[in-house]
């Protein structure tokens, strides 16, 4: 009976099995009005990675060693670039609750403001060949990913002018229809 349950709950554990995926992180990144906000939202390997770079703090007790060593890789493996190729100012990052899983971590990285042109991602691209980093920005509905073999992203010379422009023909596309609706009407109207 014992090894019935014991197996029972194994394979209730298997459908949640994806979604701890050790190899993955995922992160969305918004533009906010003083800020290019980054929340990310990384495997318990994390801390693993961090580990590797910075073993003599991970090593010590001190919380406030840890999260300079959590600060320093984060500073290390992100970075934004606008169109000049200048590096976008990290700011800082902020340990997040977790959502959903209390063995991965969340937190969001603040950049300055500026015009993003690409985005360099290495975050635990050490520790898997098959490490994948996942990114959407909400306001471009663009997503893409960042891996060992293109660890960076370019954006479009001007991704939010395309945005700007799907706009423009959705707008042209609903004055046409208003005009074919007004020219039905008028035709309808003299019979």
């Amino acid at each position: 009976m014992k090894a019935l349950l014991v197996i029972a709950l194994v394979l209730l554990g298997i459908p949640r099995a994806r979604a701890h995926d050790a190899d993955r992180a995922f992160f969305t990144i918004y533009f906010e009005s003083t800020a290019i906000r980054i929340e990310a939202e990384v495997p318990w390997t994390f801390r693993k990675a961090v580990s590797q770079a910075f073993p003599e703090a991970m090593l010590s007790k001190d919380s406030l060693l840890i999260a300079q060593a959590f600060e320093l890789y984060l500073r290390n493996s992100i970075k934004a670039f606008d169109p000049a190729n200048k590096e976008l100012t990290f700011l800082k990052w902020n340990s997040l609750p977790a959502e959903g899983h209390q063995h991965s971590g969340h937190f969001e990285l603040f950049f300055e403001k500026g015009k993003l042109a690409r985005l360099e991602n290495h975050c635990m691209l050490e520790l898997y060949e098959d490490q994948e980093n996942q990114h959407y920005i909400p306001q471009w509905d663009l997503s893409f990913r960042t891996n060992r073999q293109n660890p960076s992203f370019k954006f479009e010379s001007d991704q939010s002018s395309a945005i700007l422009n799907s706009w423009f023909f959705v707008g042209l596309a609903l004055i046409f229809s208003l005009m074919v609706g007004l020219k039905i009407r008028e035709r309808l109207l003299s019979e």
